[in-house]
């Protein structure tokens, strides 16, 4: 076939192999309409969907390395663009997909979005395409109980007055003013790179991703976060991710620092409006900054299937697949041409907020880390919650950005 029609098989007909850790709640509706819009548009592709769930996607991740190592990967797989794939860039395991994005694509694209498809260094080629965008630097809380504690949240200029915030909400309320998962070290580590930026700024997480000497800016951060971690719910060290989200409508917690995905937990929840229930702005001194975590596709070679492999990726990177698959994941689009009229206002302010804004890529997710770089960090963040050493913990994360 001359490959027009997308086929690379005989008969006109091929198989797509997709593999994901999307299997339930909005990540999952999104995957499915996803593949709709590509299935009307390429009916003779079938899409052979091989999701492999748990493990927040390392479960997925484990399986791919193995199979890309052995020269046998699917078509293409869901991961964190950015510097996660930075392993595969260097194996020469990924193909230099400039010609997809070329035009339309690359004019639409914000310039994080362009960064992690470029597995986050500008020195590389595109090898993957991202599909969404999700901000982690956010702080969320219950209105009521800010409330009736008199303190605005809106008005917090940097993370130190965040601390004197939690502090008011605990000498004011009997519930915790923070909800925090503590079980596993990345939402640690997730709250760390928030205050970093939010007391330092860009210019210090930038030259703390490049290995430069920021000892004291790290430390810094590391005590507000040590103090922060002291006012969070007393079963912080043992519940879950998603659990620490919903002390927020079960009234348990007043305030949350998560990434915006958070938002969809509390969509959910029973009588819990958005503006009348909880609100939501940028993590203190944070404004005008947009941390990034993106999913989307890299493109391994050898390729199984090339032609349709091609075609998906165009189809990732349209406005209409974007807008299909963001809605119900509660992310934004990387594209910045997309309608958002349908969108909730949530992330109709985030959209604009990221057009506008500096885009960095998160240090907690793999966007902004290789993957042996976050495992030293997901390390020392443990270490921290257990042992409380500030300045051992600050010599451990700077070692693990020389890896």
């Amino acid at each position: 076939s001359d490959g027009d029609d997308g086929s690379d098989g005989d008969d006109g007909t091929t198989t797509l192999e997709l593999q994901h850790w999307w299997t339930d709640g909005g990540g999952a509706i999104g995957m499915e309409e996803l593949q709709e819009g590509f299935t009307e548009q390429y009916p003779n592709i079938e899409i052979n969907d091989n999701p492999v769930a748990g493990g927040g996607g390392t479960n997925l991740q484990a399986v791919i390395r193995q199979k890309v190592l052995e020269g046998d990967p699917p078509s293409t797989w869901q991961d964190w663009p950015g510097a996660n794939l930075q392993d595969y860039v260097d194996a020469g395991a990924l193909k230099d997909i400039g010609y997809i994005f070329e035009g339309e694509i690359e004019e639409n694209y914000g310039d994080g979005a362009l960064l992690s498809a470029r597995a986050g260094d500008e020195e590389n080629p595109y090898v993957a395409m991202p599909l969404n965008i999700h901000r982690v630097n956010n702080v969320f809380w219950d209105m009521a109980s800010v409330e009736e504690a008199g303190v605005d949240m809106t008005s917090i200029g940097d993370p130190r007055e965040y601390v004197e915030v939690l502090e008011q909400l605990d000498g004011e309320l009997d519930i915790a003013p923070l909800g925090l998962s503590m079980a596993v070290p990345w939402t640690i580590l997730q709250l760390w790179n928030a205050n970093l930026v939010g007391l330092h700024g860009v210019e210090a997480y930038e030259g703390f991703q490049n290995g430069d000497d920021v000892t004291s800016e790290v430390e810094e951060a590391l005590e507000v976060t040590q103090t922060q971690m002291g006012f969070a719910t007393e079963d912080a060290s043992s519940v879950g991710s998603d659990a620490a989200r919903l002390k927020l409508p079960q009234g348990e917690a007043v305030t949350l620092m998560e990434g915006d995905w958070a938002a969809g937990n509390l969509f959910a929840a029973e009588d819990y409006e958005y503006g009348d229930d909880w609100g939501h702005a940028p993590y203190p001194g944070t404004d005008g900054v947009y941390t990034i975590n993106t999913d989307g596709f890299p493109y391994p070679k050898p390729n199984p299937t090339p032609d349709a492999t091609d075609k998906w990726m165009e189809w990732v990177g349209s406005a209409e697949a974007q807008r299909r698959f963001c809605q119900p994941k509660g992310a934004i689009p990387c594209r910045t041409d997309v309608d958002m009229s349908e969108f909730s206002e949530l992330l109709q302010n985030q959209a604009d907020d990221y057009q506008s804004g500096n885009g960095i890529l998160t240090l907690a997710h793999g966007d902004g880390v290789t993957p042996q770089q976050g495992t030293s960090l997901k390390n020392a963040m443990a270490r921290f919650r257990d042992q409380g050493n500030v300045q051992a913990t600050a010599q451990s994360l700077m070692d693990a950005m020389t890896l």
